[in-house]
């Protein structure tokens, strides 16, 4: 049973938010840390409207609370809380004794929160706690655990208390141990608390730590346990908490009638992984899905593994038989089955007819990159590597062969087919590979396979490129992960909807704020100023040159009559004071009122400053225009007249020309990780931009108003 937990801070709050948050609760946790002093009718009002039985509970700073007034005056307020129809009254263990008699129908339950005493004292804690209740009362025992090793200890050891047959509640508080309120469940436990859905965090605040949301609960918990043997099943990562493996593997296995409860643990860094997989053993899991970082050392940790995992050097698939860990990767079958689809439903108009007449590149090389590289090559492609350390292309071409190349480099070769494996675009933030590097008659396919489109696929869709996401792609190896932990066939439409529900939910992508500038990025010559203006016109917003801004504030700040280009500041002041008023100006103008209906053209050395990444991370959304570096360096010759160079300003215009590769290579990743748009700008004349740019643009900040 699911209970969740509603932490508002008003009556008002109740009324306008809480039929939404409890839409999949079986029951619901009143917190009442902010009703002291207000008028309690309207809670009561707010309450009942609901419609579902509710618990009503008071927590001081162990149990994440903020309380005001006595502590007969908290314990007062529960008693008359107790009298609107309360199945439960939640007090500490301290007070309970304080509670007078209840209405009939309602029971207490009596709890204990334990925090920060990880040295074996929360054992002694229990025997305190059990020593304060009757046999009438629920009782509930919270620990607090750091990490998913801390978490699991405490689970191994709860299972053999007296009382846990008897309805206790018992599970552990903080981030990296949510899961134990899933193994409560699987244990036994009548219930188990979660927050409200994610879309109402900012109203409805999570009222612990560690829980998950409802959706997120019933996902990961089927009813069907069979509570003489819960059986265990897991996704590991570092980070998980964006995994939908949980939802699409749970819909899997409630259609199948399999009492397997799936969750997601993050076992920390790869130090933990060894000791993890053994208690994990120990307790009962009988299989992970495994993801980054780990993937490398399941296969280490295997005592056997399938001929897909040893030719990656990865697995992403462990399932435990007979006291021993097997090993798989089931990306190699995604890879080529998403390939291999694609090719079908363009057939006749697909290179991907005849595979092996074909170049593909990969977007990094990890462990998703030599399954994809796997896959690649039992279709019969030549494959490249693309990545941003020389050493790490040089060992893939060591191993592998091919070609390795790096990022401001992968256009030349021209490939017909574009991979990425890395995480960037996940949270429709950053692109692996320069706008400049596609080509309208290339497929391009995204690992990420989040809400909403990336970066590296919206672009390459815009200039006529086939794409492809990466849902097919997760799909199918968990298609073939469920066969390989559970030996049989999954409801796979069932798995397709769970994804497109947890899709839905923006579980993995923050969608676009149409109350941010809209700030161009990019190299200098690339035409952030003249594409600008138009875009904001074609938009309606107002358009701010930031190097015009930049000699206003120079003139404010230090003289007036001070140089009236950038270029001329940049000589008179030096790069380091340079970079200061860049900082300046930037925050100037993220900070004024009608910044959200700007869109501003940045200098392109702008993203050399820490902070100034940080405020256009946090305060805009940024768009990368990008030009090949040769298009740069002729733009450079024609346009440069008494512009300073790039970095120095020592140096004349040769020198300017000069440094473009390196300037470039330097500033790349930065681009990139910025960027939620990337446009190749060398297609656009002079003041012209295409109405489907500007209709793409308008729908990515108008879809979510």
């Amino acid at each position: 049973m699911i209970t969740v937990s509603l932490l508002a801070r008003s009556s008002q709050e109740l009324v306008d938010f809480g039929s939404a948050a409890v839409v999949l609760a079986d029951m619901v946790e009143i917190r009442l840390d902010h009703a002291w002093g207000q008028d309690r009718g309207p809670w009561r009002e707010a309450v009942l409207a609901l419609g579902l039985p509710f618990v009503v509970s008071l927590h001081g700073p162990n149990g994440l609370g903020s309380l005001a007034g006595s502590l007969q005056e908290h314990v007062a307020l529960l008693q008359e809380a107790a009298g609107w129809g309360a199945s439960f009254v939640d007090v500490d263990c301290e007070h309970a004794h304080l509670l007078g008699e209840l209405p009939e129908g309602c029971q207490r339950i009596v709890s204990m929160h334990v925090c920060g005493a990880w040295d074996g004292t929360w054992r002694e804690a229990h025997g305190l706690l059990m020593a304060r209740v009757t046999d009438t009362d629920r009782v509930k025992f919270v620990v607090e655990a750091e990490d998913a090793f801390q978490g699991l200890q405490v689970m191994a050891w709860s299972r053999d208390l007296p009382a846990r047959d008897a309805g206790q509640l018992l599970f552990c508080m903080g981030e990296k141990v949510a899961f134990t309120r899933i193994l409560s469940l699987a244990q036994g436990d009548p219930w188990a608390y979660a927050a409200p859905p994610r879309v109402l965090s900012k109203v409805l605040p999570v009222a612990a730590r560690g829980q998950l949301d409802g959706w997120q609960m019933g996902a990961m918990h089927l009813p069907l346990v069979d509570k003489s043997k819960p059986r265990y099943m897991a996704v590991l990562g570092h980070p998980v908490e964006h995994s939908l493996s949980p939802e699409i593997q749970g819909a899997a296995l409630r259609e199948a009638d399999l009492p397997v409860s799936y969750m997601a643990i993050d076992p920390g860094g790869a130090q933990c992984w060894r000791a993890w997989l053994e208690a994990a053993a120990d307790f009962g899991f009988e299989g992970f899905a495994v993801t980054a970082p780990f993937k490398t050392l399941a296969l280490q940790c295997a005592e056997t593994a399938t001929e897909e995992a040893l030719a990656v050097g990865a697995a992403n698939t462990l399932v435990l038989r007979n006291g021993t860990w097997h090993a798989h990767n089931t990306d190699v079958a995604g890879v080529r089955k998403a390939l291999e689809a694609a090719g079908r439903k363009h057939a006749g108009s697909s290179d991907l007819q005849d595979p092996k007449k074909l170049k593909a590149l990969i977007l990094g090389a990890g462990g998703a990159a030599r399954a994809v590289r796997k896959a690649c090559a039992t279709l019969g492609m030549a494959v490249d590597v693309c990545v941003r350390r020389p050493e790490a292309g040089e060992a893939w071409v060591a191993e592998f062969g091919g070609e390795a190349h790096a990022p401001w480099q992968a256009g030349d070769g021209h490939p017909n087919l574009i991979i990425n494996t890395t995480p960037l675009g996940w949270h429709g933030r950053g692109m692996p590979l320069p706008p400049s590097a596609l080509h309208p008659d290339q497929w391009v396919l995204d690992g990420v396979y989040g809400s909403g489109t990336t970066p590296l696929l919206w672009e390459a869709s815009r200039i006529g490129a086939s794409t492809l996401g990466g849902r097919a792609w997760f799909l199918a190896q968990a298609i073939e992960q469920f066969e390989w932990l559970l030996g049989s066939r999954p409801d796979v439409e069932a798995m397709e909807a769970a994804l497109e529900t947890g899709l839905m939910r923006g579980l993995t992508r923050p969608v676009p704020k149409p109350s941010k500038a809209l700030a161009l990025i990019g190299m200098r010559a690339v035409g952030k100023t003249t594409l600008g203006r138009v875009l904001a016109q074609r938009m309606g917003r107002t358009f701010v040159d930031a190097d015009e801004a930049l000699v206003e504030t120079y003139r404010a700040l230090v003289r007036r009559d001070a140089p009236t280009t950038a270029g001329q500041v940049l000589q008179q002041a030096g790069l380091d004071h340079f970079r200061h008023l860049e900082r300046e100006t930037l925050v100037r103008l993220l900070c004024r009122p009608d910044a959200g209906d700007m869109v501003i053209a940045t200098g392109g050395g702008v993203v050399e400053t820490e902070e100034c990444r940080d405020w256009l991370r946090e305060h805009s959304t940024c768009i990368w225009l990008d030009l090949p570096i040769s298009t740069l360096q002729k733009r450079l010759e024609r346009e440069l007249g008494d512009r300073p160079p790039l970095t120095d300003p020592s140096s004349g215009s040769a020198g300017a020309i000069g440094e473009v590769p390196g300037i470039y290579a330097r500033r790349l990743a930065l681009y990139a990780d910025l960027a939620e748009f990337g446009l190749r700008a060398d297609g656009f004349a002079a003041g012209e931009l295409p109405d489907g740019l500007i209709g793409a643009l308008q729908a990515a900040f108008l879809e979510f108003e």
